[in-house]
């Protein structure tokens, strides 16, 4: 009974992440950056990219999700010191070998660009002007 009861649990917590980057599907683009930890050189700089690019990133209606290994948090959550436990969205789309990721999806859910370096905004943001919803997007305004 225990067992089933962990067992539902860890199910649940698994369910509930990966429900929180459905529920962004058609209404925002997401950043994935993940991290073994804060302390990374790399993490640190692709965040320093990103907080110099405020408008720009909300014209693109992208959502950031900073991700670590039992941790995540999205500008969707205006509190910084708010995060949500568990690491289901960090081992879901980290390799084990890796220490730094970005991972880029598009408005439809399926991922568009992943890298192990960081991606400076000028590039990113020709990634994701260069999709054809964000080229209709750009064609209505």
């Amino acid at each position: 009974m225990r067992l089933f009861i962990i067992l539902i649990t860890f199910l649940s917590l698994k369910t509930i992440a990966a429900q929180d980057l459905k529920k962004q599907q058609w209404k925002h683009r997401l950043l994935l950056v993940l991290s073994l930890d804060e302390d990374n050189k790399d993490y640190k700089t692709q965040l320093n990219y990103l907080e110099n690019s405020v408008e720009d990133i909300e014209e693109r209606q992208l959502v950031i999700y900073k991700i670590l290994p039992n941790k995540h948090q999205s500008t969707l959550n205006k509190n910084e010191d708010n995060w949500t436990e568990g690491n289901q969205l960090y081992q879901k789309h980290m390799n084990s070998k890796s220490t730094f990721k970005v991972v880029l999806i598009g408005l439809d859910g399926s991922i568009k660009k992943t890298r192990k370096t960081p991606i400076n905004t000028e590039v990113l943001f020709n990634i994701i002007d260069a999709m054809p919803m964000r080229q209709s997007e750009i064609r209505k305004k």
